[in-house]
């Protein structure tokens, strides 16, 4: 067992045994480490380590932590000096990179030069050009037509980027324009994507020089590997970082027992078109073991992936402004624990996974997490193959605000089974969402108003055998829970308000929802529509929901999903139990204490308090109830 110390200021002919005598690189300390028996430390002092860092079985039992009271930064980006002042103020400076993906400036990502230019008034539903039909016989997967008459002159070439939403709004890619017929306004890309380019399809066209026409805009010309930068009034020509495609900061593949304490890991590009091969910060590879613990990602592509890992723990890290997921589990790997994490502005360029994705893994637990401002999921679980085994995680306590940002037929905690009928079914509990945005385009080119088609806890395609307990959902585009086919789903005692327009609503596939029990849940009908629940009864019996509270403030007449009367629903044997009250007994509503003052209706008709402190990560007080909750 053995301490060793890494400093930029250092040198590799030292012995790296003291603060004062560090080595200069992470390689010579990782080689120290080696050549030692035990469990070894490396500290980090303060500055910025521009090396990758690739670590296997000679590495295990490592620990990799910053030096007491210093920040160590490993990076992916370059610093940007020698900057000339130009025309039109457009800076100018060399860089030897093969291509600039990200630039940014004093910590804050800018924009590549863009047509239509990025909306500050309008980040979301602003800065978009909308894709028109193909002509018959074109490939709606490789090709895209546009509107002739928006795009001027040379502002379309080949080899430009195209950062493309398809036409349903489920995902987002990163094109590069093969060829422009000007003549039928079609655009053929050099690659494919799984879903349509169809009308609707929102885009934008980056890259080329011709585009740089506003301030905090960049360009890269990599013939002569000149970086373009339109800068803001004072730019001074410092704290601007480059990243090109560099490949992941670290790579852990086939150790255990390796932990990575208070690093600042930043600056990744990426250039594939996709967000399932972005770079990542970290990725854990058939390992185990592997603790990441208080480190800072920020401008990254992917923040942590475990792939084929398991008991790798990924806890009170900070994520800032991430282009793909913050934390992505996949195949095969399972039992990792995601827990007290700050997560913001994840999914930034590709939208169409989670902050925290999982896709074929079981056993993992996502608790205590505060998670805001997404693209498209919170927390997302994609299943699909029944010969791997999948499910059984749990999500628990975590606060998720203003997710769905960019995308349509969402949910904040999303969980699909597909054709996997074996998935294990999860528990969902104790979390707190608060705003599900829900963005739909149409094939006319224009937003929806409002909120639209995005769910509190969305379980889709069949995912079965959830509970769903004591969590808080307000403020969606349609319901607060949604269940779509599953079987043998619980839903109770959650208080569901503001919901678009059903606060649960189940809805059938291909088989009988059997096992469905939906109760003590505090449904609101104050602001949707007349329905507190939308049994699809075609497949779903009426008796699965019974003992709820229909908080119904203005006593409005009811209905059940389709129309149904509330009266043939009750007939029915629906809502056996059930009570509607005017008020539902809330501490202080108008400061956001969503919780039950004694006397409460609810608490007396069977439900019970739900965990209000042990949402969120440690040091989180409380929603900003003022700006969330009117």
């Amino acid at each position: 067992m053995a301490t060793f110390y890494v400093s930029p200021t250092g040198s590799d002919t030292a012995n790296g045994t003291s603060a004062t005598t560090a080595f200069a690189t992470l390689a010579k300390a990782q080689a120290a480490m080696q050549a030692s028996a035990g469990a070894d430390t490396v500290y980090l002092r303060g500055g910025t380590y521009s090396t990758s860092l690739s670590l296997t079985a000679k590495d295990s039992n490592e620990t990799w932590a910053a030096y007491a009271g210093e920040t160590p930064i490993i990076t992916g980006g370059s610093s940007v000096t020698g900057w000339t002042a130009g025309a039109n103020g457009i800076w100018t400076a060399h860089v030897a990179l093969s291509d600039v993906q990200q630039l940014v400036v004093n910590g804050v990502p800018q924009h590549e030069a863009r047509f239509p230019n990025y909306d500050p008034a309008d980040p979301l539903r602003g800065g978009w050009a909308w894709s028109k039909a193909l002509p018959a016989g074109s490939n709606a997967f490789t090709q895209m037509a546009y509107d002739k008459t928006a795009f001027p002159a040379g502002t379309l070439i080949a080899g430009e980027k195209v950062v493309v939403v398809d036409d349903a709004g489920y995902s987002s890619n990163v094109m590069t324009i093969k060829s422009i017929n000007a003549t039928t306004g079609v655009m053929t890309f050099t690659n494919g994507t799984d879903y349509e380019h169809g009308p609707g399809a929102r885009f934008y066209v980056e890259g080329g020089s011709a585009l740089l026409n506003q301030v905090g805009e960049w360009s890269y010309d990599k013939a002569s590997q000149t970086l373009r930068y339109m800068a803001p009034a004072g730019f001074n020509g410092t704290g601007v970082v480059a990243a090109g495609q560099k490949g992941n900061l670290v790579t852990v593949n086939g150790a255990s027992n390796v932990n990575f304490n208070g690093i600042t890991f930043n600056n990744v590009g990426t250039n594939t078109g996709y967000a399932d091969t972005t770079p990542a910060a970290i990725d854990v590879v058939n390992s185990s073991g592997i603790g990441i613990t208080k480190d800072n990602f920020a401008n990254v592509a992917t923040g942590v992936r475990i792939d084929g890992s398991h008991a790798v723990t990924v806890s009170n890290n900070t994520m800032n402004n991430i282009l793909s997921s913050a934390v992505d589990i996949t195949a095969t790997s399972y039992q990792n624990i995601i827990s007290g994490n700050n997560i913001n502005n994840s999914n930034t360029l590709y939208f169409q996974n989670g902050a925290v994705q999982i896709t074929e893994s079981w056993g993992n637990t996502v608790s205590h997490n505060l998670i805001q401002n997404t693209s498209r999921f919170g927390i997302a679980e994609v299943n699909y193959d029944p010969a791997m085994k999948s499910g059984g995680n749990t999500f628990s306590s975590n606060v998720l605000l203003h997710t769905g940002q960019q995308t349509t037929d969402v949910g904040a905690i999303y969980v699909i089974s597909g054709s996997d009928n074996t998935a294990l079914g999860d528990t969902i509990s104790g979390n707190t969402i608060v705003d599900t945005g829900g963005l739909t385009g149409t094939p006319s080119g224009t937003f929806v108003t409002g909120q639209d088609f995005s769910n509190g806890v969305y379980l889709d395609d069949n995912a079965s055998g959830a509970s769903v307990i004591g969590n808080f959902i307000y403020g969606t585009g349609e319901s607060g829970v949604k269940i779509h086919g599953g079987i043998n789903d619980k839903v109770t005692n959650n208080v569901i308000l503001h919901a678009g327009q059903w606060s649960i609503e189940t809805l059938g596939v291909d088989q009988t929802m059997t096992g469905t029990d939906i109760s003590h849940n505090l449904l609101d009908v104050s602001t949707s529509t007349e329905s507190p629940i939308a049994l699809d009864t075609t497949f779903v019996s009426p008796t699965a929901s019974h003992n709820n509270v229909i908080l119904n403030p203005t006593g409005k007449a009811l209905l059940n999903y389709g129309e149904q009367s509330w009266a043939q629903y009750l007939q029915a044997g629906g809502e056996k139990g059930t009570v509607s009250l005017a008020k539902a007994g809330f501490t202080n509503p108008s400061t956001g204490d969503f919780s039950f003052v004694s006397t409460s209706g609810a608490l007396a008709s069977g439900m019970t308090q739900l965990a209000w402190t042990q949402m969120g990560p440690s040091g989180w007080s409380s929603i900003p109830h003022s700006t969330l909750f009117t």
